[in-house]
C-alpha cells in the first residue's frame, strides 16, 4: 500500500500484482518526483489485482469504515482518473449531508433474495393447502389476507368478512422485506402491536412454523427470527356463580323471554323474526345443558344421529375420546333425557327440509354461532355478564357433582372427558354456595359451638 498523486499514466505503468493476491495505491498531494500536486482527493485509491485495476472510495459512514468499487480504470481514453475523482467529491458530499451514497445502487445478489411475500406463498402453496380448511384460515387470519379471500370466493355468506386484524396479517407488515432484513426486534415489535395476547401467540406460533419450515426446505440460510421473542402470558379470569345465578340462566332458557318493541324501533316483521331467533336458541342452550355436551358437538349433530324411541344420541363429533374410522366406531352412543328429544323434534318443524338440528338460514349447513341472540338473551333476562355458552357444561357438571354426590368417574365418561378424573374435578369449582355447609360447619366445631 502506498499513497501517491494518481495519474492516468502512473496507473497504466503500475504492474499487476504478482507475490501477493492485491495492492492499492491511494490518491496524495504528492507526486513520484516529491511535487505537490493540486487535486487530489481523500478516500480514492485504486485497487490493483492479478487481472484488473479498479477504483475504489474509502469513507466512514455511521461510524463504520466503509469500502466500495466506483469502476474499472480506462487506459484508452485517459480521462478514467478525473471521472473516478469527481465520483468521489459527490460520494463525499452525500456524506457530509448524512447520506448513504449507496442508497440508489442496486446489489443485486440482495436484489434477488427471497422476500417474505414470497416466502409465504411457497410456505401456503407447499405446505399450509394439504391442511385443514381451520388451519389455513388461521393462516389466513395473521399471516396472509390474500388467502382469506381465496378461502371466502365459494362463501354464500357474509358473516365475518368486516372482521379485520387490527395489527395487519404478517405480510401487510413484512411483505416487502428480505428475509434477511427481519430482525427478532421488528418481531417483537408486531407481536406487541396486537391487543389480544392469544392473537399475539397466534400470530407468532404462525410465523415461528414458516421459518422453521424454510430453513428445513433450505430456502432461506438464517436463525429463526421468532425464536427469541417469548409469548405472552394469557390470564384467564374465572367464571364463578352462584345458586341464584343459575336458577336465573335456568329459567331464561327454559321459558324464552318475549322481545317487546323499543320505541317503534323495530317493525312486527322484525319483531316475529327476532323471537323465534331468541326460541330457537333457547333450544340450543337447553341441549347444551340437559347433554353436557360441547357446542360444536351440538351445531353439528344431524336428525339421524338420533334415536327418539331409545331416546340415544349417536355423536359423531367427539373430542376426548377419539373415534375409529370403521363404521362399526363411527359414533359415540350417550343416552338423552325426553326433554331433548322434544327440543329437537321442535327444530324439526321449523326446518323440516334441512338436515341440521342448527343450520344457517340459507343452506344446510351447521350454524356457527348464536352470538348476537345470545348477547340479547343475557340483557333481556339479565342473567350474568360473564356467562358464556360454554359455561353450561360447566354448570350441569358442578350440579351433578356437588349437590346430587353423583360418581365423578361415571360423569367423567357421559361427557367425553377422556376418562380423566382430573378434568372433570375442575368443574367442582363452579359452584361456592353448595360448599358453604362444610365452611359453617367447620367453624361451629373449631369454635366450640354446641349443635
Amino acid at each position: 500500500m502506498s499513497k501517491v498523486y494518481l495519474s492516468d499514466k502512473l496507473i497504466a505503468n503500475s504492474p499487476y500484482a504478482t507475490d501477493k493476491e492485491k495492492y492499492f495505491i491511494w490518491d496524495d498531494p504528492i507526486d513520484e518526483s516529491g511535487k505537490v500536486k493540486s487535486g487530489s482527493v481523500s478516500g480514492l485509491g485504486v485497487r490493483i489485482t492479478r487481472k484488473q485495476k479498479v477504483f475504489c472510495h474509502d469513507f466512514r459512514f455511521n461510524g463504520k469504515r466503509m469500502r466500495k468499487d466506483i469502476g474499472i480504470a480506462d487506459h484508452v481514453n485517459h480521462k478514467s482518473v478525473a471521472v473516478a475523482r469527481s465520483v468521489v467529491i459527490i460520494r463525499s458530499r452525500k456524506i457530509e449531508l448524512g447520506q448513504n451514497p449507496d442508497e440508489d445502487s442496486v446489489d443485486y445478489k440482495q436484489h434477488h433474495e427471497l422476500t417474505i411475500g414470497s416466502l409465504l406463498e411457497k410456505y401456503f402453496a407447499e405446505h399450509i393447502s394439504s391442511k385443514s380448511l381451520k388451519h389455513q384460515q388461521k393462516f389466513a387470519t395473521y399471516m396472509d389476507e390474500r388467502v382469506r379471500d381465496e378461502l371466502r370466493k365459494g362463501e354464500k355468506s357474509n358473516r365475518g368478512r368486516n372482521k379485520i386484524n387490527q395489527a395487519g396479517t404478517f405480510l401487510q407488515n413484512f411483505g416487502v422485506l428480505r428475509v434477511s432484513d427481519l430482525t427478532p426486534l421488528k418481531v417483537k415489535q408486531y407481536h406487541s402491536s396486537f391487543k389480544s395476547a392469544s392473537g399475539a401467540n397466534a400470530m407468532l406460533e404462525c410465523a415461528k412454523a414458516m421459518f422453521n419450515w424454510g430453513i428445513q426446505m433450505q430456502l432461506v440460510i438464517c436463525v429463526n427470527p421468532c425464536t427469541a421473542v417469548k409469548p405472552r402470558k394469557v390470564i384467564k379470569e374465572k367464571r364463578d356463580y352462584s345458586s341464584e345465578d343459575i336458577r336465573k340462566i335456568r329459567d331464561a332458557i327454559f321459558q324464552p323471554p318475549a322481545i317487546l318493541a323499543e320505541q317503534g324501533k323495530r317493525t312486527e316483521a322484525q319483531l316475529k323474526q327476532q323471537n323465534e331467533g331468541m326460541q330457537e336458541l333457547c333450544r340450543y342452550l337447553g341441549i347444551l345443558l340437559l347433554t353436557m355436551a360441547r357446542p360444536s358437538e351440538v351445531l353439528n349433530a344431524q336428525y339421524s344421529h338420533f334415536d327418539h324411541e331409545g331416546l340415544v344420541w349417536k355423536k359423531h363429533m367427539t373430542k376426548g375420546i377419539k373415534l375409529s374410522n370403521q363404521d362399526e366406531y363411527s359414533f359415540r352412543a350417550i343416552p338423552i333425557p325426553q326433554a331433548v328429544s322434544d327440543l329437537i323434534r321442535q327444530q324439526k318443524e321449523l326446518h323440516p327440509k334441512c338436515s341440521y338440528i342448527f343450520p344457517q338460514r340459507n343452506a344446510d349447513l351447521p350454524r356457527d354461532n348464536f352470538r348476537k341472540s345470545f348477547d340479547t338473551l343475557k340483557r333481556v333476562s339479565q342473567l350474568p355478564e360473564q356467562l358464556q355458552i360454554y359455561d353450561l357444561k360447566r354448570i350441569a357438571i358442578s350440579t351433578l357433582l356437588m349437590e346430587k354426590g353423583l360418581d365423578p368417574k361415571y360423569v367423567s365418561h357421559y361427557v367425553d372427558h377422556k376418562g380423566n378424573l382430573d378434568t372433570t374435578r375442575i368443574y367442582d369449582l363452579g359452584l361456592v354456595d353448595l360448599m358453604r355447609p362444610v365452611s359453617e360447619a367447620a367453624s361451629r366445631v373449631l369454635q366450640g359451638e354446641k349443635d
